[in-house]
């Protein structure tokens, strides 16, 4: 079909919180996963009057009359989107630790018992399947039910996929152990990757529309499973995410955290905190220096 736009879209409610940030780093990363289907979004409301409360959205920047200007959650989470949008798009699998302890156990009898009814299938209308979905991870709660929380999308920084760049989105109450999983694209997604390769647009990679293709053919230079490679995490998200936001005051209450990490190239285990945007960038070749 054509190529899709998103415009003028926002997390509604007004308050420029670390929640509604958090959230928009979920649509964030499911438009990344259909990035052969939509090449272009904006988001609503980029500027703001600092203090204003009833705003249908919350702003990107926010000012007073005295000339200070102030990053929202909101604004970092655009930032670090574009800043690691990359050339293509590549496949990834997040699986939750309870999923990891019963498949290492081989306990495929009681999964449903103890996580719920899984929803596989599509995530979005091209977003393919993984485990829960693509890009997707379900875990049931205490009382049995079943919850999405868990987003993630995957790019390529460069054309020879050297680097890349998974961003996982916890939209939970809970601290989230999970593993990622990275996979060549020849066919990923299901019968999508290989399709998708033929559209979208590289020249809009680094501009304001996310127009990106499925990397062609496979991720060659993924390192052994064991393998250990170096790589960068980003973390945005706060203690009390409906109430945590940033101000003339205190403008870094919720800001990016970057640390240097060392993780297995085949299955990387990372601690997500709840409410939280993660940003892993790796080396998919060990040679590579971040």
């Amino acid at each position: 079909g054509p190529p899709l736009a998103l415009p003028t879209w926002a997390a509604t409610g007004g308050a420029a919180n670390a929640l509604s940030a958090v959230a928009e780093a979920g649509l964030l990363s499911a438009i990344e996963r259909n990035c052969h289907k939509v090449h272009m979004e904006s988001r609503a409301g980029l500027l703001g009057l600092g203090g204003l409360e009833g705003g249908a959205w919350p702003a990107l920047l926010e000012f007073d009359g005295l000339g200070h200007v102030t990053r929202t959650p909101a604004h970092h989470v655009q930032r670090l989107y574009n800043e690691y949008a990359g050339v293509s798009c590549a496949h990834v699998e997040i699986q939750d630790n309870v999923q990891q302890q019963q498949q290492e156990a081989g306990n495929t009898d009681d999964t449903d018992d103890a996580q719920g009814t899984q929803q596989g299938g599509e995530a979005a209308e091209d977003g393919g399947s993984t485990q829960a979905g693509a890009g997707t991870t379900q875990q049931a709660d205490t009382a049995g039910s079943t919850h999405k929380t868990l987003e993630s999308s995957a790019t390529c920084l460069d054309e020879s996929c050297e680097q890349v760049a998974v961003k996982v989105v916890n939209f939970g109450p809970l601290q989230r152990e999970v593993v990622v999983q990275l996979y060549d694209s020849a066919g990923g997604h299901g019968s999508h990757g290989a399709a998708g390769s033929k559209a979208g647009s590289l020249h809009a990679a680094r501009t304001l529309t996310r127009g990106r293709k499925w990397v062609a053919g496979r991720l060659s230079s993924l390192p052994a499973a064991k393998e250990e490679v170096e790589g960068l995490l980003i973390s945005l998200g706060a203690r009390d995410p409906e109430m945590d936001t940033n101000s003339v005051q205190h403008p870094k209450t919720v800001a990016p955290y970057t640390r240097s990490i060392r993780v297995s190239a085949g299955h990387m285990r990372l601690s997500l905190p709840p409410y939280s945007l993660s940003v892993l960038v790796v080396a998919a070749n060990s040679s590579t220096v971040l």
